[in-house]
C-alpha cells in the first residue's frame, strides 16, 4: 500500500530552501528601506534650501525666512517636514548664507550619497550642537 504525504527529509529540504531565500532577500529589503529614508531626507533638505532661496528673493529680507514655520506661513512650502529639520545660522555678509540642518536617525553619509550638496560637518552652523547629521547651505 502506497502512503501519500511528505517525508521528514523533504520537509527539511523545503525549509532550508525557504531559509536561504529569506537570507538573501531580507538584507536587500532592509537596505531598500534605509535608502528610501535617506532619499526622503535628501529631498526635504533640497526642498527647504529651494524654499529659503525663493523666500529671500520674494520677500527681499532674510530675517523673514529664518524658520521653517515662516516658510510655511509665507507659502514657500506647504507643510513642515518635521521636528528633525531646522534653519540654523544666517550670515548677511557679502553673500547671504543660510544653513538648513537635519538631526534625525538617518546617517548623514547615506544622505550625502544621494544629495552631494549635503555636508556632515554641521555643528558649527547650529551653535555647536553636534546632533545634526546633515546640513546644506543656501547661498544668495
Amino acid at each position: 500500500m502506497l502512503k501519500s504525504g511528505f517525508t521528514l527529509i523533504e520537509l527539511l529540504i523545503v525549509l532550508a530552501v525557504i531559509s536561504a531565500l529569506l537570507g538573501i532577500v531580507t538584507p536587500n529589503a532592509i537596505g531598500a528601506v534605509a535608502r528610501a529614508k535617506a532619499t526622503q531626507v535628501a529631498l526635504n533638505l533640497r526642498n527647504l534650501k529651494s524654499a529659503v532661496e525663493q523666500c529671500i528673493i520674494v520677500e527681499g529680507n532674510v530675517d523673514s525666512c529664518d524658520s521653517i514655520a515662516e516658510l510655511v506661513n509665507k507659502g514657500h512650502i506647504s507643510s513642515s517636514p518635521g521636528d528633525d529639520y531646522k534653519i540654523g545660522e544666517v550670515n548677511k555678509d557679502d553673500v547671504i548664507s543660510v544653513w538648513i540642518g537635519y538631526k534625525g536617525e538617518v546617517d548623514g553619509d547615506k544622505i550625502f550619497q544621494i544629495y552631494n550638496a549635503v555636508t556632515t560637518d554641521c555643528a558649527q552652523h547650529f551653535n555647536n550642537d553636534d546632533s545634526y547629521k546633515a546640513c546644506v547651505e543656501a547661498r544668495m
